[in-house]
């Protein structure tokens, strides 16, 4: 493996990652995330080099955001494309391996913004990559949301908490009717077979955009 390109460790990893997909680019399926065609044991500087400059090749690595309005730009970008079936999928990332910082990467890789090639300047602030996708035996998946309607502002509500956020409309099941917290609680109990009021908190704060409480977070889900 190229030294220069390390895997985040736990600490260094953020709480959440979130990826929007539509159809034509559906790395979700059967409960996990699959790159496709990864042809190493580890991503190779002309895998890194091919993903981050949008090469139409195979490099075995999937991108993220760390952040709810950067996901929620580029799944309304699906949309105005007239892609179709468009989704938000939300990952506990703490636990993952195999998980870079695109950031640090393009640094590694010498992408400068005085670039002559506008493909290799350094604009992947927040983003994330995962070499070989996410088993569904890892139950990182979180949430699948729906992203076909417009954002509409919510409010996560318990006895303990009141916060704003936007989500799209009816994008996880009775959320009209329960409310978002109990629709995105039930979610995550769909997904993983556990309820955790503390992940599902932290994950609220992410989608609201408030600072997290680290010592509220467990490392193990």
């Amino acid at each position: 493996m190229d030294n220069r390109f390390h895997p985040l460790s736990g600490d260094d990893k953020p709480y959440f990652l979130f990826r929007a997909e539509s159809q034509d680019n559906r790395s979700f399926e059967n409960g996990g995330i699959f790159a496709r065609n990864p042809r190493h044991n580890h991503p190779t500087a002309q895998d890194f080099d091919n993903h981050l400059s949008w090469q139409r090749i195979d490099t075995g690595l999937v991108s993220f955001t760390s952040s709810w309005r950067r996901v929620m730009e580029r799944r309304q970008m699906l949309i105005d494309r007239r892609e179709e079936d468009v989704i938000v999928v939300a990952v506990q990332a703490k636990n993952l391996v195999g998980v870079y910082s695109a950031e640090r990467v393009a640094e590694a890789l010498g992408y400068r913004d005085e670039n002559n090639d506008p493909r290799r300047r350094p604009c992947h602030r927040d983003e994330y990559l995962i070499y070989g996708g996410i088993s569904p035996d890892e139950y990182a998946i979180l949430a699948v949301f729906d992203g076909r309607e417009p954002c509409v502002p919510v409010i996560f509500n318990t006895p303990a908490f009141e916060y704003h956020g936007q989500i799209p409309r009816n994008s996880l099941p009775g959320q009209a009717e329960r409310g978002p917290l109990v629709a995105l609680e039930d979610e995550m109990y769909r997904r993983t077979g556990r309820r955790d009021d503390l992940v599902r908190d932290e994950l609220v704060r992410t989608i609201c955009g408030v600072p997290h409480m680290p010592w509220l977070v467990r490392t193990i889900y």
